[in-house]
């Protein structure tokens, strides 16, 4: 096609006394050379002027942008770069306008700063078309340094799919700009990049850079997040910082090869990613600064809409290094996983990650719902702990809810199926692994953790700082009723009067737990006391704890012991050769199990007990439970089922208690006891 005319600006071109036919050219659109250059056929057609693809000439014609393809240049649109005293929204729109009438295309931004200026959720930029790629070349929209009283930069919706940011850059200008502080609701609502409802969304190799507001945020059938780059540039001014660089909500979710880094950590951002959304990927990313990395939540029921039937499942955590923010102020968690709705959360797989904390490195959040976590995988991470060793819980409610733990479970009424192995965690003052129930100082919230499985991995000085005796390096708690501590190496080298136990475990203070619990060839080395070879005594707020041997721990059964059992009891090692039979021993004789008729048939739950004849018992007897190596517990009864001749014990005492009735004589104690010489033999 020949041009007849040429001008420098598009204002020549308008009032130019130009034809229906003519075909002319621009070398700028504000100025020769200035990028908005372009080829136009002068026409008669009566449709609207966007001062883009259609400029309405000054004698009633319009001059009709000639489109390469589907590819437009959003300076032949009007827009200006490296200009402060231009609002580019209107010409970005006009082209984002163009898009969507002709079915989708490419937008190009060639190189430099282009000025906006958002102003609540009105004058925003709006994206509403499909098959759409922006090409941004390194280009910036940068927020003007008047404004910071908004609420969307960039709003897509009305169902799109298939968009593609590729290199655009986007900035609040938070350090110049004299809108901030934004006060009230529109500071919890600022957002670069807001999406409602889209489908199969791409955002790469772009830079954001932000102070108070959410860089991406949506729902989405597909999003992609690779290689951007994501700095949280904090200002003092700003008390308002509970936000998530992005907040992501839906179902096929991936976040890859990102940098996430608070710069200046005055006001420390709350998550760099928080994902309500199902098959989710979270892959070699580099979060810094943050209070937490990662959050792994479902949707809620106030944002689910078309997501409501949407639960975490499916969730792969892989590659990543995440250094927390502040360290020694005691805030900083690598990954969470929060049931905030009484939605389930599955399938999580969290691995080779490289995690660094003053906090916790892995943690389940407590809420309290009716939510399960069911298959969790935490494998080949390097957890450690850089923050201050001092312990500054006061109660053991305190150790659970704000412990410094390298992985910490609890708050679901169900985890199950959990597998931690091949993981270096070190130096954490309390436990390395802690799975407990929450517990309050007058009512316990029973939890049914189940199959959680610690084989194999490497805790170097854990447990040094953990203020309760009955809290160790590994830790399973109230409510784990079955698991297993295989083949763990327990490495310690820091002054042994602050060293605990190497592993702990005991069922639930308040409401019963049918717990098997498998401990066997874990190692310990280093400079563990050796009070701590022994089976520690008992008090009121444990049931039964497990500790190394010399040199390596074999305890199978720890409720109950059954024929092939192997065990280590003062440095000897038995293997039984029947199933242990408890009974209640005579007045005469405490040592003799045979002076009575009443047997010991089952321990259902540590304060479960089923006996041969409850008619004996009466409500308020207290009993003692113990002797030979098992741990001695005193109970006193709170209920006799004597259809099904079960006891139900109300408590655990810390001295001595006699039967008040009952079939053996006032002022007699009663245990259950067993024949050791007579039940194993020492190999």
């Amino acid at each position: 096609m020949s041009t007849n005319q040429v001008f420098n600006t598009v204002a020549l071109m308008k009032a130019a006394a130009l034809a229906e036919g003519d075909c002319v050219m621009t070398r700028g659109y504000y100025a020769a050379g200035d990028g908005g250059n372009g080829v136009y056929v002068v026409t008669s057609s009566t449709a609207a002027a966007d001062n883009g693809s259609v400029i309405a000439l000054n004698n009633g014609k319009k001059a009709e942008l000639v489109i390469d393809g589907d590819t437009i240049n959003v300076k032949q649109f009007g827009a200006k770069a490296d200009d402060t005293t231009v609002d580019n929204i209107p010409f970005i729109n006009a082209a984002f306008d163009w898009l969507t009438t002709n079915g989708g295309g490419t937008l190009v931004f060639p190189y430099g700063t282009y000025s906006v200026n958002p102003v609540g959720k009105t004058s925003v930029l709006e994206l509403y078309g499909s098959n759409i790629t922006i090409l941004g070349n390194q280009a910036t929209l940068q927020v003007s340094a008047s404004t910071g009283d908004f609420e969307y930069l960039l709003f897509v919706d009305r169902n799109p799919k298939n968009i593609v940011f590729d290199s655009l850059n986007f900035d609040d200008n938070i350090l110049n700009n004299t809108g901030y502080p934004v006060t009230g609701d529109n500071a919890k609502k600022q957002q670069l990049l807001h999406f409602e409802t889209c489908r199969d969304i791409t955002v790469r190799n772009c830079h954001f850079k932000t102070g108070g507001v959410w860089c991406i945020i949506g729902k989405f059938y597909g999003l992609t997040a690779e290689n951007c780059r994501f700095d949280f540039r904090t200002k003092t001014n700003i008390a308002w910082y509970d936000v998530s660089t992005l907040y992501l909500i839906g179902e096929r979710v991936t976040v890859q090869d990102c940098i996430f880094e608070n710069q200046m950590e005055t006001k420390v951002p709350q998550t760099a990613v928080e994902s309500h959304a199902t098959q989710v990927r979270f892959l070699r990313n580099r979060c810094t600064g943050y209070q937490g990395s990662l959050l792994i939540a479902c949707p809620t029921s106030g944002e689910a809409s078309a997501f409501a039937d949407v639960e975490a499942d499916d969730i792969l955590v892989e590659g990543n290094e995440i250094i927390c923010a502040n360290p020694g102020t005691g805030n900083g968690s690598g990954i969470c996983i929060w049931p905030l709705s009484e939605k389930d959360i599955t399938n999580v797989r969290i691995l080779n990650n490289t995690i660094e904390t003053d906090y916790c490195g892995i943690l389940t959040k407590y809420i309290d719902n009716d939510s399960v976590i069911d298959g969790l995988m935490i494998a080949n991470n390097s957890i450690a702990y850089v923050g201050n060793e001092d312990s500054n819980i006061a109660s053991q409610f305190e150790y659970k809810v704000h412990g410094k733990n390298g992985v910490k479970l609890l708050g679901a009424t169900v985890i199950k199926n959990v597998a931690i192995f091949d993981n270096t965690i070190s130096n954490f003052p309390e436990s390395s692994v802690l799975v407990s129930s929450m517990e309050s100082d007058t009512k316990g919230l029973m939890r049914k953790y189940r199959n959680i499985c610690i084989h194999d991995n490497l805790i170097r000085n854990c447990g040094y700082n953990t203020k309760y005796f009955y809290f160790g390096a590994v830790v399973l708690g109230d409510g784990v009723e079955t698991g297993e501590v295989v083949n763990n190496f327990f490495d310690f080298n820091k002054n042994v009067s602050a060293c605990q136990l190497p592993i702990y475990a005991f069922s639930d203070y308040y409401f019963d737990s049918a717990v098997k619990i498998t401990v066997k060839n874990n190692v310990a080395g280093g400079l563990y006391p050796a009070g701590c070879m022994d089976i520690p005594q008992p008090d009121d707020r444990y049931d039964f704890g497990l500790t190394p041997t010399d040199s390596v721990l074999i305890w199978e059964g720890v409720t109950h012991f059954n024929k092939g059992d192997i065990f280590d009891y003062n440095n000897k090692r038995y293997r039984c050769t029947s199933n242990f039979v408890l009974g209640i021993p005579s007045a005469t004789n405490p040592s003799d199990i045979s002076g009575t008729n009443v047997t010991v048939e089952e321990l259902i739950a540590v304060r479960q007990l089923k006996v041969s004849d409850a008619s004996v018992f009466r409500r308020g007897d207290v009993i003692k439970l113990g002797g030979g190596f098992v741990p001695t517990r005193q109970a006193t009864i709170a209920v006799v089922d004597y259809i099904n001749n079960i006891l139900y014990a109300e408590g655990y005492s810390s001295s001595w208690f006699e039967l008040k009735s009952g079939g053996t004589a006032a002022g007699s104690p009663v245990y259950f006891v067993t024949n050791l010489a007579a039940s194993c033999e020492e190999i």
